[in-house]
Protein backbone atom coordinates (compact mmCIF):
# COMPACT_ATOMS: atom_id res chain seq x y z
CA UNK A 1 0.00 0.00 0.00
CA UNK A 2 3.16 2.58 0.96
CA UNK A 3 4.30 1.36 -2.54
CA UNK A 4 1.26 2.25 -4.36
CA UNK A 5 1.04 5.98 -2.45
CA UNK A 6 4.26 6.51 -3.35
CA UNK A 7 4.01 5.63 -7.31
CA UNK A 8 0.48 8.15 -6.72
CA UNK A 9 2.68 11.06 -5.64
CA UNK A 10 5.39 10.19 -8.16
CA UNK A 11 3.13 10.28 -10.86
CA UNK A 12 1.10 13.54 -10.10
CA UNK A 13 4.63 15.21 -9.64
CA UNK A 14 5.68 13.97 -13.15
CA UNK A 15 2.59 15.23 -14.58
CA UNK A 16 3.12 18.55 -12.62
CA UNK A 17 6.37 19.19 -13.57
CA UNK A 18 5.64 17.95 -17.25
CA UNK A 19 2.68 20.74 -17.34
CA UNK A 20 5.08 22.97 -15.91
CA UNK A 21 7.83 22.42 -18.36
CA UNK A 22 5.34 22.63 -21.09
CA UNK A 23 3.74 26.01 -20.22
CA UNK A 24 7.53 27.67 -20.06
CA UNK A 25 8.06 26.72 -22.95
CA UNK A 26 5.22 27.34 -24.90
CA UNK A 27 4.57 30.88 -26.81
CA UNK A 28 1.39 32.56 -27.45
CA UNK A 29 2.40 33.91 -30.82
CA UNK A 30 3.59 30.15 -31.67
CA UNK A 31 0.55 28.09 -30.55
CA UNK A 32 -2.01 31.45 -33.09
CA UNK A 33 -0.12 30.16 -35.35
CA UNK A 34 -0.28 25.84 -35.14
CA UNK A 35 -2.99 24.45 -37.02
CA UNK A 36 -5.66 22.13 -34.75
CA UNK A 37 -4.41 19.04 -36.22
CA UNK A 38 -0.52 19.93 -35.69
CA UNK A 39 -1.49 20.90 -31.71
CA UNK A 40 -3.52 17.53 -31.56
CA UNK A 41 -0.35 15.59 -32.48
CA UNK A 42 2.03 17.58 -30.03
CA UNK A 43 -0.49 16.35 -27.27
CA UNK A 44 -0.80 12.92 -28.24
CA UNK A 45 3.28 13.21 -28.40
CA UNK A 46 3.10 14.55 -25.21
CA UNK A 47 0.70 12.13 -23.35
CA UNK A 48 2.68 8.97 -24.33
CA UNK A 49 5.95 10.38 -23.47
CA UNK A 50 4.36 11.21 -20.00
CA UNK A 51 2.62 7.93 -19.84
CA UNK A 52 6.34 6.46 -20.37
CA UNK A 53 7.66 8.56 -17.56
CA UNK A 54 5.47 7.06 -15.33
CA UNK A 55 5.94 3.99 -15.99
CA UNK A 56 9.42 4.27 -15.45
CA UNK A 57 9.88 6.26 -12.49
CA UNK A 58 9.11 3.43 -10.33
CA UNK A 59 11.60 1.03 -12.14
CA UNK A 60 14.13 3.64 -12.67
CA UNK A 61 17.72 3.17 -11.30
CA UNK A 62 19.81 6.36 -9.49
CA UNK A 63 21.15 8.22 -12.46
CA UNK A 64 24.45 6.98 -13.38
CA UNK A 65 26.63 10.29 -14.72
CA UNK A 66 27.89 10.38 -18.03
CA UNK A 67 27.53 11.25 -21.59
CA UNK A 68 24.61 9.53 -23.95
CA UNK A 69 24.23 10.44 -28.09
CA UNK A 70 21.71 9.64 -29.85
CA UNK A 71 19.06 9.65 -26.78
CA UNK A 72 15.18 9.43 -26.85
CA UNK A 73 14.18 13.36 -26.16
CA UNK A 74 14.45 14.47 -22.83
CA UNK A 75 11.80 16.55 -21.64
CA UNK A 76 11.28 17.94 -25.09
CA UNK A 77 8.90 17.29 -27.97
CA UNK A 78 9.75 17.05 -31.19
CA UNK A 79 9.29 20.95 -32.08
CA UNK A 80 11.04 22.08 -28.94
CA UNK A 81 14.64 21.02 -29.02
CA UNK A 82 16.42 18.28 -31.47
CA UNK A 83 18.04 16.31 -29.59
CA UNK A 84 21.78 15.27 -30.04
CA UNK A 85 23.46 14.01 -26.58
CA UNK A 86 23.01 14.66 -23.16
CA UNK A 87 25.35 14.80 -19.98
CA UNK A 88 25.10 13.79 -16.63
CA UNK A 89 27.56 15.30 -13.88
CA UNK A 90 28.29 13.15 -10.99
CA UNK A 91 26.37 13.79 -7.64
CA UNK A 92 28.11 17.20 -5.80
CA UNK A 93 28.06 18.59 -2.64
CA UNK A 94 25.95 17.11 0.43
CA UNK A 95 22.21 17.70 -1.06
CA UNK A 96 23.83 15.44 -4.31
CA UNK A 97 22.85 18.15 -6.81
CA UNK A 98 23.46 16.87 -10.33
CA UNK A 99 23.22 18.90 -13.53
CA UNK A 100 21.78 17.27 -16.69
CA UNK A 101 22.84 18.96 -19.77
CA UNK A 102 21.02 18.73 -23.66
CA UNK A 103 22.76 19.06 -26.26
CA UNK A 104 21.30 19.72 -30.20
CA UNK A 105 19.40 22.90 -31.56
CA UNK A 106 16.44 25.24 -31.14
CA UNK A 107 13.58 24.65 -32.78
CA UNK A 108 11.06 27.29 -33.84
CA UNK A 109 7.51 25.90 -32.14
CA UNK A 110 6.00 27.13 -34.77
CA UNK A 111 7.73 25.56 -37.90
CA UNK A 112 9.75 23.31 -35.96
CA UNK A 113 12.61 24.69 -38.13
CA UNK A 114 15.91 24.47 -36.69
CA UNK A 115 17.02 28.28 -35.36
CA UNK A 116 20.26 27.63 -33.63
CA UNK A 117 22.32 24.77 -32.05
CA UNK A 118 22.15 25.04 -28.08
CA UNK A 119 22.62 23.57 -24.60
CA UNK A 120 19.55 23.38 -22.48
CA UNK A 121 20.96 22.89 -18.76
CA UNK A 122 18.81 21.37 -15.57
CA UNK A 123 19.68 20.54 -12.33
CA UNK A 124 17.84 18.52 -9.77
CA UNK A 125 18.82 16.82 -6.34
CA UNK A 126 19.56 13.22 -6.91
CA UNK A 127 17.31 12.30 -3.71
CA UNK A 128 14.50 14.18 -5.56
CA UNK A 129 15.09 13.63 -8.96
CA UNK A 130 11.28 15.25 -9.12
CA UNK A 131 12.59 18.63 -8.29
CA UNK A 132 14.23 19.10 -11.81
CA UNK A 133 14.74 23.20 -12.28
CA UNK A 134 15.61 24.62 -15.51
CA UNK A 135 18.88 26.77 -15.27
CA UNK A 136 18.36 28.11 -18.80
CA UNK A 137 18.29 27.19 -22.60
CA UNK A 138 22.05 28.79 -24.46
CA UNK A 139 22.42 29.47 -28.16
CA UNK A 140 25.61 28.91 -30.01
CA UNK A 141 27.15 31.29 -32.52
CA UNK A 142 26.37 28.09 -35.22
CA UNK A 143 23.06 26.74 -36.60
CA UNK A 144 23.80 23.27 -36.35
CA UNK A 145 22.96 21.27 -34.01
CA UNK A 146 25.36 20.28 -31.29
CA UNK A 147 26.75 16.86 -30.28
CA UNK A 148 28.90 16.57 -26.60
CA UNK A 149 32.65 14.89 -27.52
CA UNK A 150 33.70 15.20 -23.78
CA UNK A 151 33.21 16.64 -20.06
CA UNK A 152 35.97 17.66 -17.73
CA UNK A 153 35.14 19.45 -14.59
CA UNK A 154 32.62 22.24 -15.52
CA UNK A 155 33.55 22.41 -19.60
CA UNK A 156 31.99 20.87 -22.10
CA UNK A 157 33.83 20.04 -25.03
CA UNK A 158 31.45 20.18 -27.81
CA UNK A 159 30.91 19.54 -31.86
CA UNK A 160 28.49 20.51 -34.39
CA UNK A 161 27.36 18.05 -37.08
CA UNK A 162 29.02 20.61 -39.61
CA UNK A 163 32.16 20.04 -38.00
CA UNK A 164 33.16 23.24 -35.70
CA UNK A 165 34.39 23.03 -32.34
CA UNK A 166 33.22 24.51 -28.95
CA UNK A 167 33.47 24.47 -25.66
CA UNK A 168 30.45 25.65 -23.31
CA UNK A 169 31.84 26.75 -19.20
CA UNK A 170 28.66 25.41 -17.21
CA UNK A 171 29.28 27.70 -14.60
CA UNK A 172 29.56 30.87 -16.87
CA UNK A 173 27.23 29.59 -19.78
CA UNK A 174 29.80 31.53 -22.41
CA UNK A 175 30.69 29.28 -25.64
CA UNK A 176 34.27 29.56 -26.52
CA UNK A 177 36.07 28.26 -30.01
Amino acid sequence: MAQIRQDMRTNRALAEEGLRLLQERQQVKALQSVSPSTMQRFLKQGAARLKAARAAVSQAPPLKSGIAQGTLGGPFHGCQFKLQSEYISPPSGASKIQTIVYTGASVNEATCNVTAGAVDEFRYTATNALAMQSVGEFSAPTTSPLKITSAHGGTLYLTSLSGESFTFNLTTHKYSR
